[in-house]
């Protein structure tokens, strides 16, 4: 049974951490949480992996429909590769031969496919792309057969930084830097919206791995308390963060 699970109907503006942050509040052993892109631009699904298939199991029975930013999401397991469907053959002509089916590149697109209105493939989509904006998408925006859309390769753990979910949303960097106050720390960010309204997660980057990996083992299911009425106790969750490049809201280089 696969350990991941499939995420759709996102917002465009969910990112990494958000995914992971919404399972982390709800489910044990969360890994990591992709967003599906093309170039920058979400697809609006995404994939989170747990540690184990028993894991992913419930976070199917206890996330599905939950709200992420005013939007019921939908939760089923991810099909491992073994269980996606092989496309089904061309049946024969009348005259007893084979149709040729298309070719297919590495990414497993065909590479040139057949005209479907029975003509060759000589002297088609001359003048296609010219004027008009339409460019390498061609008529209507439709994408090209060749155009890659992939889940993103995994990223390197950080070595200095955690990622912090699940916190009081009243909490603020000063709050999160109090929490790991017995350690020394070089920073601790809560990441905010465009609208300074808190994400519920956030980044502590400390000096040294000793302190991260000391820090992650005490701090993991900690109980904290947010500010206001009622009072809002939660446990964090504490993993390892991932470098990358960027993230809004995060400082460089400490994003999930």
């Amino acid at each position: 049974m696969s350990t991941k699970v499939f995420v759709g109907n996102l917002a465009f503006r969910v990112t990494d951490q958000d995914l992971q942050g919404l399972f982390a509040q709800s489910c044990k052993d969360v890994k990591t949480g992709v967003i599906i892109t093309r170039g920058r631009r979400s697809l609006g699904f995404g994939f989170v992996e747990f540690g184990n298939a028993e894991a992913a199991k419930t976070a199917v029975d206890t996330m599905n429909g939950k709200q992420l930013f005013n939007r019921p999401i939908k939760v089923e397991l991810a099909k491992e590769p073994s269980e996606v469907a092989t496309p089904r053959q061309n049946k024969p002509s009348e005259s007893g031969n084979a149709t040729r089916t298309p070719s297919s590149n590495p990414n497993g697109s065909p590479s040139s496919p057949a005209p479907q209105d029975g003509s060759t493939n000589e002297g088609r989509g001359r003048g296609r792309g010219r004027g008009r904006g339409r460019g390498r998408r061609g008529r209507g925006g439709r994408r090209n057969e060749g155009e890659n859309i992939r889940e993103r390769p995994p990223r390197v753990p950080s070595k200095t930084t955690l990622f912090v979910s699940n916190l009081p949303f009243s909490f603020r960097d000063e709050d999160l830097t109090k929490t790991f106050q017995d350690f020394k720390i070089k920073s601790a960010h809560v990441a905010l919206t465009r609208n300074g309204r808190s994400r519920g997660y956030g980044f502590v980057e400390f000096e040294n791995e000793k302190d991260q990996q000391i820090a992650l083992q005490k701090k993991n299911g900690l109980e904290v308390e947010g500010t206001g009425k009622p009072i809002n106790k939660r446990e964090i969750t504490v993993t390892v963060a991932n470098s990358v490049t960027e993230k809004e809201g995060a400082p460089q280089g400490n994003a999930q």
